[in-house]
């Protein structure tokens, strides 16, 4: 039921300020709705009943004679209307104790405008443009706002029209364009990343056009925001090297006090994208790239919507543990456990220990963690635990002869998971055959016993040099060297 899931939403204060806007005589809730809504909350503090515990809770409200079906269905859905409408002013208003919004300040004109304050009216707005003006982070909201309350001005009947009076109407289509510009963008960059990580090749409507429209450029140029989403998406569509991912990152740093908040979030996780897809032909970005999410942590980006995403969560686990940054993946694990997906919170901390495990060469450690079946079923990560696992495999067949026919099963297995996929962009899907192509060499190279390892060495190095995209390539020659 709808007013249950969004009751469900609301935090310890967002409760007790929907008590009081049902309090409040000026929304006019029917006393009703809070002598429910009190007895639901006393009765059942997670809202989670089921149909027979609501009847209970209408009866003790309204009695028992009163009851019916459609009585306690037209109650919720009249609360969880007004409840609609306490979120939407929560998030108009912001907290009591702040100052106004950008949105409340914008819906304050409008009100002003629509009923013809005269100079209060025009006296607001010009206080709210020329605040606006002057911010130096500007989401695309904000250029909505001054374009926005522009036009209201332009179309205001008593605003002059002449030729030499202030041009509302040119400052109402400037941040248009940059509202447009801003929003656009944004959009062609994150369209990209979907491409490159999950595919098929498609190109984001108009937008050549839109980059060859004369001008264009000194638009995006007053937008920094603008202009690194416009880097991000030009970096993408050319080839992935390791000095543009630095510059990417840099100008990021750069810019990072003009970009609001869920944009930074965006621009880091393509900025990693990007680095991700850069690593597969260069390993050396793998630092960097580590440092870009420990600047996600320290800029508090890495949640979203305050849940620590598995996927992300898992990378950083691997990056850091890959490159033997023991310590900080630990502090990591311990610091944004309690934020992923508590269905999924014990099979993924399971797999990150086992990662840890392994690459601190504890190999029967981190096998008997990763043979637990629910890491395998961990929603976007199923490669993860399956490539682990390989990983392990692979290792107690060199180093101990141990697993030799699970291994060549395992290896089957997970060429044909990755074959199967179709939501894989081709670039990553041939990164991770020609991976599991080599990983076939080298234990058939291990299990032909060799007279001459160091050729055999050679030989399987000139065999990985030939494959591109390969993915896990330093791990690979790594494991070339272990043969013996």
């Amino acid at each position: 039921m709808k007013l249950l899931h969004l009751l469900r939403l609301l935090d310890a204060e967002d409760q007790k300020s929907w008590e009081r806007f049902l309090e409040s005589p000026y929304f006019k809730a029917p006393d009703r709705f809070l002598i429910f809504y009190r007895q639901l909350k006393k009765k059942h503090p997670a809202f989670d009943p089921e149909k027979p515990e609501l009847k209970a809770v209408y009866e003790s409200c309204f009695g028992k004679n009163t009851y019916s079906d459609a009585k306690l269905y037209n109650l919720m859905s009249d609360m969880a209307r007004q409840l609609e409408r306490f979120l939407a002013l929560e998030v108009a208003l912001g907290p009591v104790n702040l100052p106004p919004t950008s949105t409340e300040e914008y819906l304050l004109i409008s009100a002003l405008g629509q009923r013809n304050a005269g100079a209060y009216f025009r006296e607001e707005a010009e206080a709210f443009t020329t605040k606006l003006k002057k911010q130096q982070l500007k989401a695309p909201e904000d250029w909505y706002f001054l374009f926005k309350t522009f036009e209201q001005v332009y179309f205001n009947p008593d605003t002059p029209k002449s030729a030499n009076d202030v041009p509302y109407l040119e400052y109402a289509t400037e941040n248009l364009l940059h509202q447009a510009l801003s929003t656009y963008l944004r959009f062609a960059a994150e369209w990209m990343s979907r491409v490159n990580l999950l595919g098929p090749k498609k190109t984001m409507p108009y937008l050549n056009r839109i980059l060859k429209v004369p001008g264009i450029k000194r638009h995006i140029e007053q937008s920094p925001m603008s202009k690194l989403y416009l880097e991000i998406l030009l970096a993408k569509k050319s080839n992935y090297q390791a000095a543009t991912f630095e510059r990417l990152v840099s100008l990021f740093h750069e810019n990072l006090v003009t970009i609001p908040l869920e944009d930074q979030k965006t621009m880091l996780r393509q900025i990693i994208n990007y680095g991700i897809r850069t690593q597969t032909d260069d390993p050396s970005v793998g630092p960097s790239l580590l440092a870009v999410y420990k600047d996600a942590d320290e800029f508090n980006i890495l949640l979203d919507n305050g849940r620590m995403p598995q996927v992300t969560f898992l990378n950083i686990v691997i990056f850091s543990a890959n490159l033997e940054e023991f310590d900080y993946v630990n502090e990591f694990i311990t610091k944004f456990s309690p934020f992923l997906d508590e269905a999924w919170r014990e099979p993924v901390i399971q797999l990150a220990q086992a990662t840890i495990h392994y690459y601190l060469g504890e190999l029967e450690e981190a096998h008997s963690l990763i043979l637990n079946n629910e890491i395998y079923k961990i929603p976007g990560c199923e490669f993860n635990g399956k490539n682990l696992l390989l990983k392990i495999t692979l290792d107690r067949y060199l180093l101990l002869g141990k697993d030799e026919d699970f291994l060549f099963s395992r290896l089957e297995n997970i060429h044909h998971f990755i074959n199967r996929k179709t939501n894989i962009a081709d670039h990553r899907k041939n990164a991770m055959l020609n991976y599991f192509q080599m990983i076939g060499a080298i234990a058939k190279s291990k299990r032909s016993n060799a007279k001459d390892w160091l050729s055999e060495q050679t030989r399987l190095l000139d065999q990985l040099e030939t494959l591109k995209p390969v993915s896990n390539k330093s791990w690979l020659i790594a494991r070339i060297q272990m043969l013996k």
